[in-house]
């Protein structure tokens, strides 16, 4: 009987550069399929933009910038967080210690 190789557990850098990429090619296929008439473009790109904001630095700040320079999408981000944040989970715009 042939003996069962160890797996090696994902570490995290692999884990971050494969949800990079899956969130690139969420929002390129979002960016795609945005005027095509199904009504399925925006929502693949802002699910690929929030998967990049999360793994991703400078896709966090460039969303940043363009949300300081346009309220609007303030308020989407904010709403955003609210829904992906789970109910148990702290608010993080009350730390103190870091800046808003």
């Amino acid at each position: 009987m042939a003996t069962a190789a160890k797996r090696k557990p994902v570490t995290p850098l692999a884990l971050k550069w494969l949800m990079i990429s899956v969130g690139l090619a969420v929002l390129l296929l979002g960016l795609v399929t945005f005027l095509l008439p199904l009504p399925i473009g925006l929502p693949l790109f802002l699910v690929g933009l929030l998967i990049l904001m999360r793994y991703s630095i400078v896709a966090r700040r460039i969303t940043l910038r363009v949300a300081r320079r346009y309220p609007a999408t303030r308020r989407w981000l904010k709403k955003a967080r609210a829904l992906a944040r789970p109910a148990n989970a702290p608010n993080r715009s009350a730390c103190k210690d870091r800046p808003q």
